[in-house]
């Protein structure tokens, strides 16, 4: 192999750059096309499906029925009803045609088991009455209740037609297609393609030429930049030597780089340990080499105590209940993200949110893990603390039931799922006799006496499904 490779090292970054350029463009064009095609298939189809949500709402409401009582046609025959529904439908129909050039749009009734409209109907016209085959996958439309794209010869030829049943109270009347002609997607698809090709192929040239030009530049100093980087490996504080013209820039930038390395080193360990969420790192083996600030406070250890002692050991030991997420990483390299758990610490158990990952080396091999965790105790308690508000707020002082507002809300939310779901509920209204009369006789203590006692066996009475309010007084 090496017998027909340059042997200056200029042709040799030629053609790697040739090599390298080139690749991932011919790629990348070949991923745009596809891409590209993808989308223009998608926007035809969203086109498709637009024409035919157009023709199921100017359809009415009530279907075809309505139209067909409206026009007093339900006691007609076959073809009085198709004739009805054309004369109805067919100008609309016409009408989006003509606004979509190109486009095939219609109704079919499931029914009379015959197309209603085919726009344009100056060229369609003749199959309005005509039933689809037994086999035509407008009948699996009319049948599944659910939209479908279909790619095939149908009724108008090879098109790409796209499908939407005609749903009216819970029933399948028919369904509604727009279609195109596959030949113009084609030709549509033919021509993007040839302007990506052109593109790609003017885009492949400029770049080859570009780094034709920057690699003839790069010639000097590449010998002592490479021992400085080899050295650099390992001992950052060696800057490399300087020089002059572009290489001395590219030598500086690297010393830079290599100051900028050192001082995000020591940032990111800052960082770690300062900000809210504990983190502890353990090597490949299980042993603990780093516990920030805040994971020392909520696990209340010290790093001085755990630094080098297995996370095993200190954790999991004796906690016959606890699973260790940071463990179990380590152990399967399976991630977690937000595991909410009591995590057990120096002085018991605190809830705490645990996120836990592998840690790979600059070779992709596995040196160790990593848990992150969020202490929850605060977030549970305001948890509770609503709750218990809410719980309140809608609570009668008086009974321990349901308040007016509450009950009206139930109430409320109850009628309209009876509504949406056709259900059926009771409504019991109760009113106390004679509140009045225990109150001007024995004080108002015993009726509120009263009211509680009632309260109770109407709460002991019915159902755990069901629902009991005061609504205020007597009520």
């Amino acid at each position: 192999m090496n017998g027909w490779l340059p042997k200056s090292l200029r042709y040799r970054m030629l053609l790697l750059t040739m090599l390298i350029v080139s690749i991932p463009i011919l790629f990348a064009g070949y991923e745009v096309k596809t891409r590209a095609e993808e989308a223009l298939i998608a926007e035809k189809q969203a086109k498709l499906f637009f024409a035919a949500r157009l023709l199921d709402t100017h359809l009415a409401q009530g279907g075809y029925q309505e139209i067909l009582q409206e026009k007093q046609g339900l006691d007609a025959s076959r073809d009085v009803q198709l004739h009805i529904l054309n004369q109805a439908l067919a100008p609309y129909t016409d009408a989006l045609a003509a606004a979509m050039p190109g486009l095939g749009v219609g109704y079919y009734h499931r029914e009379l088991d015959a197309i209603v409209t085919y726009g344009p109907s100056r060229e369609y016209a003749t199959t309005v009455g005509r039933s689809i085959l037994p086999d035509h996958p407008g009948r699996k439309v009319m049948l599944e209740g659910m939209p479908r794209v279909e790619f095939g010869s149908l009724v108008r030829g090879n098109i790409m037609n796209a499908m939407l049943p005609i749903v009216r109270s819970g029933k399948v009347e028919g369904y509604i297609w727009a279609n195109e002609l596959t030949d113009d997607i084609r030709s549509q698809i033919a021509n993007m393609n040839r302007q990506i090709y052109l593109f790609g192929a003017l885009g492949l040239l400029v770049c080859l030429g570009l780094m034709v030009i920057l690699t003839n530049r790069f010639v000097s100093d590449v010998e002592t930049i490479k021992h400085g980087l080899d050295r650099m490996r390992t001992d950052l504080t060696h800057p490399l030597p300087g020089m002059t013209g572009e290489m001395g820039e590219i030598a500086a930038a690297i010393n830079r780089m290599s100051r900028e390395i050192q001082e995000a080193c020591l940032l990111n360990e800052n960082i770690l340990f300062s900000i809210a969420d504990g983190i502890i790192t353990v090597d490949g083996e299980g042993r603990i080499v780093m516990i920030n600030q805040a994971a020392q406070e909520i696990t209340g250890y010290d790093a001085k105590e755990v630094i080098g002692r297995y996370y095993s050991e200190i954790f999991v030991a004796g906690e016959r209940e606890f699973r260790s997420m940071l463990l179990d990483t380590l152990e399967t390299g399976v991630s977690h993200i937000g595991v909410e758990l009591d995590y057990p610490t120096r002085s018991g158990y605190r809830r705490i949110s645990v996120s836990s990952s592998r840690l790979q080396g600059g070779s992709y091999e596995n040196i160790g893990a990593v848990v992150v965790m969020r202490d929850l105790t605060e977030k549970q308690q305001l948890q509770q603390h609503a709750l218990q508000s809410s719980r309140l707020a809608a609570m009668d002082s008086m009974t321990g039931i349901m308040n007016r507002r509450a009950f009206l809300e139930k109430l409320e939310t109850m009628l309209k799922q009876v509504r949406s779901d056709h259900l059926e509920f009771s409504l019991a209204f109760l009113d106390l006799d004679h509140l009045k009369a225990v109150n001007d006789n024995f004080g108002h203590q015993e009726g509120d006496w009263y009211i509680r006692s009632v309260a109770s066996l109407i709460c002991s009475s019915v159902r755990e499904s069901d629902s009991a309010g005061r609504l205020g007084g007597d009520e």
